[in-house]
């Protein structure tokens, strides 16, 4: 990821970073560079999970999205 960073920052990006600036500290050691994003995920998701909650939003009833599959 710092590529990416060091890119935001040259084109001066507003950029949110959650964590130290040293990184999250919850991949365990030897895990693949590639893999390290989707650990990094979970702290966002659940930010918007509660996010959700606290605007009175149910998530698990996203506005214009039907989870009734159909069959024929």
């Amino acid at each position: 990821m710092e590529p990416v960073l060091a890119r935001l920052a040259e084109l001066d990006a507003h950029v949110l970073r959650v964590g130290v600036d040293e990184g999250l500290p919850i991949a365990p050691l030897g895990l693949p560079e590639q893999l390290q994003p989707i650990l990094e995920i979970l702290p966002l998701q659940r930010l918007a999970w509660r996010l959700a909650l606290d605007r009175g939003i149910d998530p698990d009833r996203p506005r214009g999205l039907s989870k009734v599959t159909q069959t024929l």
